[in-house]
């Protein structure tokens, strides 16, 4: 059994098919590239796969006990007061067994690797970016059986990117991901998948290898 299924999706807006029959299955520990063109329902598959946002139709199936974080492109922290707070609330849904310390430990690491060097930051002194990279240690401290990432390189430099490029690769878990950093791409997905015209194609291989794989097509 998959670690999750995603059977016969529909999904629209009006007149416009998002979702039309597609399907998805992510194995344990694979790393799906999600790719498309701008506006084609990527983000609304992966509030979808999140539970975030409801299907005209069709089945999701997650394996029983699996767990699954997600990062929208405006996440919400909650009641957190300060950045630290946000982050200590992705490593208290962590299913290790970690003292107090230890998770403060791996919850300033995170933000640190983050580029966030000041943990006690308030919230609402924070700008949105901030936030978000809080949001994104938040997700990687779960160290959940599936992440769904959107667009998770957005506010960061070439040494975060890095430094998460690393942390993804790492994390033993499967993975779902937008983002337009093609390098980022070919750097930690084993497979890509393209939403087109309503429908889900997966592509073996890294980015570079996708591409080479619908030019073949044409």
């Amino acid at each position: 059994m998959p670690l999750l299924a995603a059977l016969d999706l529909h999904k629209a807006f009006g007149a416009s098919a998002v979702l039309d029959a597609a399907e998805l299955h992510v194995a344990r520990g694979e790393k799906i590239g999600l790719v498309g063109k701008n506006g084609c329902g990527k983000s609304t598959l992966l509030r979808i796969l999140a539970g975030a946002d409801t299907l005209d139709r069709g089945e999701l199936r997650l394996r029983q006990l699996a767990t699954m974080a997600w990062l929208p492109q405006e996440p919400d922290v909650g009641a957190a007061k300060t950045l630290l707070d946000v982050a200590l609330a992705g490593a208290a849904l962590c299913r290790e067994e970690l003292e107090p310390y230890e998770r403060q430990l791996r919850a300033e690491q995170a933000l640190k690797g983050l580029g966030l060097q000041e943990p006690l930051l308030p919230v609402a002194r924070a700008s949105g970016g901030t936030l978000r990279r809080a949001a994104l240690a938040a997700v990687l401290l779960q160290n959940a059986d599936l992440l769904l990432l959107d667009e998770p390189t957005n506010h960061l430099d070439a040494d975060t990117t890095a430094w998460l490029q690393a942390e993804l690769v790492r994390q033993p878990g499967a993975l779902v991901m937008v983002t337009h950093d093609r390098y980022f791409l070919n750097q930690v997905v084993d497979r890509i998948v393209e939403l087109r015209d309503g429908k889900l194609r997966g592509y073996a291989g890294t980015f570079q290898d996708y591409l080479e794989a619908r030019m073949a097509e044409t």
